[in-house]
């Protein structure tokens, strides 16, 4: 089984820690956003569970381009993170654009 960077769908892993200011930062990204997908525009409510938020750029250049141990606090701005469903979260991390 060919895995990590071998593995021809590899983004460079997960990293389960978005920083200390993360649910706040989540729970505002989606009160802006009016617990609506950005993407398909169905609404939280609809859901059986709760809009994902993305990270428009992804988490880990944040970590890559800056020593300083904050790094969360530029990757979790509310510029850089939009309200999606589950269906189209997947999309935006699997898109060749995003």
């Amino acid at each position: 089984m060919v895995s990590g960077e071998d593995k021809p769908v590899w983004r460079g892993g997960w990293y389960h820690y978005y920083g200390a200011n993360w649910d706040e930062q989540r729970a505002a990204a989606i009160e802006r956003d009016d617990n609506t997908c950005q993407d398909c525009g169905v609404s939280g409510d609809e859901l059986d569970r709760s809009l994902d938020v993305h990270h428009k750029k992804r988490i880990g250049w944040f970590r890559e381009e800056y020593d300083a141990p904050e790094w969360w606090e530029r990757a979790n701005r509310l510029e850089n993170l939009v309200s999606l469903c589950s269906s189209c979260h997947k999309k935006r991390e699997w898109s060749k654009t995003d």
